[in-house]
């Protein structure tokens, strides 16, 4: 696991995906964790630029392509916590 305060789950998902593991993602919550104001996970912000810098500083990714996937996350994340339960699927 890499040597970081914080973002060290991100950080070693990176790791291990550059080996060559396969990892799929699933639309069902499989743990509950709190988040208090005082805690690593409660600064959005800072949340963002650790993606950020995990990418251009443990993944040596460009900072083109980092500033876009940073960009992606923030999508997602949007997504992820405004829109859910508010747009129907069409499956």
């Amino acid at each position: 696991m890499p040597l970081r305060r914080s973002g060290q789950d991100y950080a070693t998902w990176l790791m291990l995906l550059r080996k060559g593991v396969t990892a799929y993602g699933i639309n069902e919550p499989l743990v509950k964790y709190r988040v208090s104001s005082n805690s690593l996970s409660s600064n959005k912000f800072k949340s963002i630029k650790q993606v950020f810098d995990i990418q251009t500083k443990n993944e040596s990714i460009n900072i083109v392509s980092a500033a876009y996937n940073t960009f992606c996350f923030c999508l997602y994340a949007f997504k992820k916590h405004f829109i859910k339960g508010r747009v129907k699927r069409m499956d």
